[in-house]
């Protein structure tokens, strides 16, 4: 909700190969065209990297080669206007839902926002996988579906997901997330369940489905979680975040697909699942996967704002026993602020067990909020800190925010699971960049990721983009390889936080 008041003090224009008056080495470029360095004429936009120098020359956060998404990504989107945040959430899914076939849903939760008015009502759209590849610039005039706001403060679209088949009727559900909706009291926040229809614009209020959340609570989290308890229908994970502040306890509750009616509340829920540190953002991420490797499902809850460095916690399954007090809590060591921020689960060794990648984006082990990735391998049975990871992976500049997102899927049809880490630039200090993507092949060995490891790096459009806030993959054109796609909420055709979304097909790399 306040994302727009802190744009005001950080401005991100559009990379830009105009000089300015700004210039102070001559070389052209000037801090708000993205020159790094203004004292050094050899470092701007414009210049050639020379690779393995340990220094970035043409100033976009890497010292290796990197690849434009512009040209690189199959369609581009831009959100509706300044402030949207479009690309705050994505999703995909290869499977039908609704009437629609396989879809990317997007996220944008600060529409309606400005710099004198939090209104913030927020919208969420499906495109279908079937968009044909365009080199021109897209706008929401080409989405299926779509669901606006129809209150301040909705922040409607701080999450989507695709749950799987909620109702038994053959087909997918899409969620959609309202993380401060006043429905009925402040700050309850509310998940949404849709059946979409191609060519629908509505309102929440015509959702299927309408999960309310508690008092001060902001219910704004979700997970696929499948059919937990084999009765045919997929269950609905909501997640309340806790808020230290008001002194609010974080919780999670799993509801039964066929429990699931108009109006649904946290009393209606089949598991409730209580925080491991009361306050902390709980549930914002999560992750599921058989990490103990008995069989069963393990729900992976993220706190990454609990002190000292961020934590989460895995729950080993049967669903039915799920509970934080009897799971094991893994915890950042020293400077890793903010681990549990990013969580996926896939089998990276290619040993037939699920790991667990785990980032901390705020991490300045080895420089200033360069951010890390680390990667557990399974089985998972007992507690553990980051300096135990069996990979790990760093940022290459000082306010990289490596880590800030990751996803995993098959990026090359090789059959091996390949992961994706992003590291979209903390836009506080290091605005002028538009931040990286890094994409590994797997299997993965234990040791450490570095850069030169990556089989692609790609980067953003323009300057403090945000690229890679959100991430998701799947076979959107049934292929057999993934497609990525990449949120980047950020500045938008020099506009800030309009935001952008890019998809880009898998293939050999």
């Amino acid at each position: 909700m306040i994302a727009f008041l802190l744009a005001s003090c950080v401005r991100s224009p559009d990379t830009s190969t105009t000089p300015t008056s700004e210039d102070g080495d001559g070389d052209g470029y000037g801090p708000t065209d993205n020159d790094c360095d203004d004292a050094d004429p050899s470092r701007h936009p414009g210049a050639e990297e020379v690779v393995g120098d340990a220094v970035d020359q043409d100033c976009d956060g890497s010292d290796q080669p990197t690849v434009s998404l512009v040209q690189a990504a199959r369609w581009r989107m831009v959100g509706d206007a300044e402030f949207d945040r479009f690309g705050t959430a994505v999703a995909c899914t290869a499977s039908s839902v609704g009437s629609l076939g396989s879809v990317v849903a997007i996220g944008a939760d600060q529409s309606g926002a400005s710099l004198l008015e939090s209104s913030s009502k927020g919208y969420a759209v499906l495109v279908e996988g079937s968009m044909p590849a365009s080199d021109a610039q897209l706008t929401t005039s080409e989405v299926a579906w779509r669901v606006d706001g129809s209150q301040k403060l909705d922040e409607l679209g701080f999450r989507v997901a695709f749950p799987g088949d909620l109702d038994g009727d053959g087909d997918g559900e899409l969620v959609v997330t309202a993380n401060t909706a006043y429905r009925p009291d402040p700050h309850t926040g509310a998940a949404f369940v849709f059946d979409p229809v191609a060519g629908e614009h509505l309102v929440p209020e015509q959702a299927s489905v309408w999960v309310a959340g508690t008092w001060l609570q902001n219910a704004s989290g979700t997970l696929p979680v499948g059919d937990l308890d084999e009765d045919g229908v997929a269950e609905l994970l909501v997640a309340e975040s806790g808020n230290q502040d008001w002194e609010t306890p974080g919780r999670i509750f799993v509801h039964r697909g066929t429990d699931l009616r108009k109006k649904t509340t946290a009393d209606d829920a089949w598991l409730t699942i209580d925080a491991i540190e009361p306050h902390s953002a709980t549930g914002r991420y999560l992750g599921m996967g058989d990490l103990t490797g008995d069989g069963e499902p393990d729900l992976v809850l993220g706190e990454y704002d609990a002190e000292p460095d961020g934590q989460l916690a895995v729950l080993p399954g049967p669903a039915s026993t799920w509970r934080a007090d009897e799971g094991w809590v893994l915890r950042g060591s020293g400077n890793d602020q903010n681990f549990g921020r990013a969580i996926s689960v896939a089998d990276l060794d290619g040993d037939g067990l699920d790991d667990l990648v785990v980032g901390a984006h705020g991490s300045s082990s080895i420089g200033e909020r360069r951010g890390s990735a680390y990667v557990f391998l399974g089985p998972i049975t007992e507690a553990l800190d980051s300096s135990q990871a069996a990979i790990h992976l760093h940022g290459e500049t000082d306010f990289a925010w490596m880590g800030a997102r990751t996803v995993t899927g098959d990026f090359d049809g090789d059959g091996a699971t390949d992961l994706v880490v992003a590291a979209p630039s903390d836009w506080y200090f290091s605005y002028q960049r538009p931040g990286l993507l890094y994409l590994f092949l797997g299997p993965l060995t234990p040791g450490e990721l570095r850069a030169e490891d990556a089989a692609v790096i790609w980067r953003g459009a323009e300057g403090g983009e945000q690229l890679g806030w959100a991430l998701a993959a799947c076979d959107l054109d049934g292929d057999g390889d993934d497609e990525l796609v990449i949120g980047a909420p950020g500045t938008a055709m020099g506009e800030e936080l309009r935001g952008r979304v890019y998809v880009v097909d898998g293939g050999p790399r």
